[in-house]
Parts: structure tokens; C-alpha cells; sequence
């Protein structure tokens, strides 16, 4: 498996939610879209399963929840690991328990609960570190 290119420049920045919580999917694709960013989401594991083996490479980052339904975050991280490892390193993961193999993925955290700042700045964080776009940085105030 080869590594995975970022989408041409000039096309639009996706991020992923992964979370069986409509109301946590709401608040994050909110957050993101103020931001510049295109958000699609996955209310399970096996959906998000999907979406990733079909076009994973068009996400400059994924949020993923562990707590989901039929395929939890871990086994979803656990099938990109074998099928698509170049996805992992847009990986964000969303938990408000403290796993000890979350930390040794070495991928991104984002604890819960989360300031909507922290969901921005992994987002970025995540996107320059793969070679993603992100949007440009908002401006404040006015």
C-alpha cells in the first residue's frame, strides 16, 4: 500500500465525524464549517468503515469516537492499521475515557469534553502535518 496524496490544491478541505451522538456530530460539523471546513459524518463504525475504503484519501482529517455502534473506534482503527495504515495519521480520536492504547497509536486526542478551540486547532494541526489544506486561518473579532 502506498502513502495516501493529498487532494489536488484548490480542492475544498473534508474533515470526517465519526460519532453515533447526533448531537456531538452537529456541534463538531458546526465548528468545522465556520471554520472553512467541508464535514461529512458517520453515525457508526461500519459506516465510517465505508466511507474510508472508498475515498479516504479526500479527508485531511478524521474525528473518530471510540463508543460506537457494531464496529467500535478501536476496531475501526485496527482494520485502517491492516488496509489503509496511511489514513491513520488522520486520525483524530475522540474519547472521554483514558485507554492506554490510545496513546501508544500515537495519533491525535482530542479528550471529552472539548473546547470547540481544540477541535480547530487539531483539525489544523492534523491537516498540516499530512499535507492537507486547510482552510485558511479565521480571523477574529468583528
Amino acid at each position: 500500500m502506498t502513502d495516501l496524496a493529498p487532494p489536488a490544491a484548490g480542492a475544498p478541505p473534508i474533515a470526517l465525524v465519526v460519532d453515533d451522538e447526533p448531537t456531538l456530530r452537529l456541534v463538531l460539523r458546526r465548528a468545522l464549517a465556520r471554520d472553512g471546513w467541508g464535514v461529512e459524518e458517520a453515525a457508526d463504525g461500519l459506516a465510517a468503515l465505508e466511507l474510508l475504503r472508498d475515498a479516504g484519501e479526500r479527508y485531511g482529517v478524521v474525528f473518530l469516537d471510540l463508543a460506537l455502534p457494531g464496529l467500535s473506534g478501536r476496531q475501526l482503527y485496527e482494520r485502517l492499521r491492516d488496509e489503509q495504515p496511511a489514513l491513520l495519521e488522520r486520525l483524530v480520536i475522540v474519547s472521554g475515557a483514558s485507554e492506554a492504547w490510545v496513546v501508544e497509536t500515537g495519533s491525535a486526542q482530542l479528550p471529552k469534553p472539548f473546547d470547540l478551540a481544540d477541535v480547530r486547532a487539531v483539525a489544523r494541526t492534523v491537516a498540516a502535518r499530512t499535507g492537507y489544506a486547510a482552510p485558511p486561518e479565521p480571523r477574529r473579532g468583528g
